[in-house]
């Protein structure tokens, strides 16, 4: 209805008036520790000519969840620039989904492409035949806003998280709840399964990135701490390492099977709030709050590329076309495709009503949209001849 959509609208309006406000305060505290830094170098004795070559050589400042022996990696080190492209792509809209009524918070497509689960603002999944684009079944169980689902790789089982702080196993033969259990204070963020190892690594609001073994949903160790919460997660191939997003803008590598973090990096001027890998897993892209966009080099973290800012806040990203383009949407409504090789912005189209969006690949050139309207759109991206 109109009175949800908007209700969904307020509600996340002032989830970034929060997050504003409380970037602004950080900001303001760092400005004011640099200040009193200062005060205290000014005030201590002056070194003598000959200590001043060895003494003043300052190390960075570690944050409190980092191991000294580990420093940061240089802030934003030779940024490349977008190029223009050799190519041109196009955008072109296919067909809708049968619309529901309210906002559209989490999508995922199982593995033979034949089953579509939305999870909602309200706190319920739909189930959708890819096929004919109707709804034939909804899951209840979540209190709150679903924030993320992924399907089992045998069709079988479909987890989700919300904001209700709980992660939830559904049977999708009946569509019954296995089992839940709560991960997280204040809301799961997003959340992701390493099935051979049968691991399941969360994200949360509370700043704290767990990892739970997936047959008992035991806690098997905490491998972040931060004050900041983590939007985001992306597992690479072999799950392993967690690239964690983190609000203030950095990005943390945190071993899964051991614990602890091993790389470090500001990524972004403001918060993180979308990761993905490549499929060969050599690549990740990431997103930020002000629409900045980047491609980063796996393990070494080292930036490959930057993209064409956007317009406003990225909220989801995804590669197609065998990693050769990079797909994202923004807080806006709107649905682009870049070149990464290039980092050129190839095409931009108004795809939703402004509000948190979502994106997932369903073929090479095949693009499924979803956004706070409660609208589920294909899209096709088209050479032109």
């Amino acid at each position: 209805s109109q009175a949800e959509r908007s209700r969904v609208e307020d509600i996340y309006q002032e989830r970034q008036r929060q997050r504003r406000l409380k970037e602004e305060r950080l900001k303001e505290e760092k400005l004011n520790r640099e200040k009193a830094g200062q005060r205290e170098s000014d005030s201590a004795p002056q070194s003598s000519p000959e200590k001043t070559s060895t003494d003043n050589t300052s190390k960075p400042q570690q944050p409190q969840d980092i191991p000294s022996s580990n420093p940061p990696v240089e802030e934003f080190p030779n940024i490349p620039k977008p190029q223009t492209a050799s190519f041109s792509i196009k955008i072109q809209p296919e067909s809708d989904f049968s619309h529901q009524d309210t906002a559209i918070s989490a999508m995922a497509i199982n593995t033979n492409g034949k089953t579509v689960a939305t999870g909602c603002a309200h706190g319920s999944i739909n189930l959708w035949n890819y096929k004919n684009k109707r709804n034939f079944h909804i899951l209840k169980g979540h209190e709150s806003t679903v924030t993320h689902i992924v399907f089992s790789p045998d069709n079988q089982l479909l987890f989700s998280g919300s904001e209700d702080g709980s992660i939830r196993l559904w049977n999708m033969s009946d569509g019954s709840s296995i089992r839940s259990f709560m991960a997280h204070d204040g809301g799961v963020t997003a959340f992701e399964i390493c099935f051979p190892r049968k691991i399941v690594i969360t994200s949360g609001i509370d700043g704290v990135v767990r990892v739970w073994d997936l047959r008992g949903s035991k806690l098997l160790r905490e491998i972040l701490h931060h004050e900041a919460p983590i939007p985001n997660i992306a597992l690479n191939p072999t799950g392993e390492i967690a690239v964690c997003g983190v609000e203030d803008g950095s990005i943390r590598f945190c071993h899964t099977l051991r614990g602890g973090i091993v790389k470090w990096f500001t990524a972004h001027s403001k918060s993180v709030q979308a990761l993905i890998f490549s499929q060969d897993g050599q690549t990740f892209a990431s997103g930020s709050a002000n629409g900045e966009v980047g491609l980063w080099q796996f393990p070494s973290g080292d930036r490959r590329q930057t993209c064409q800012s956007a317009q406003s806040g990225i909220t989801a990203l995804t590669f197609c076309h065998q990693g050769r383009l990079l797909c994202g949407t923004d807080n806006q409504g709107r649905l682009m495709v870049w070149d990464v090789a290039s980092g050129a912005l190839l095409d931009t189209v108004l795809a939703h009503s402004p509000g948190n969006m979502n994106l997932i690949t369903v073929a090479d050139d095949t693009l499924l949209s979803a956004g706070a309207d409660g609208c589920i759109r294909q899209w096709r991206l088209q050479v032109p001849s």
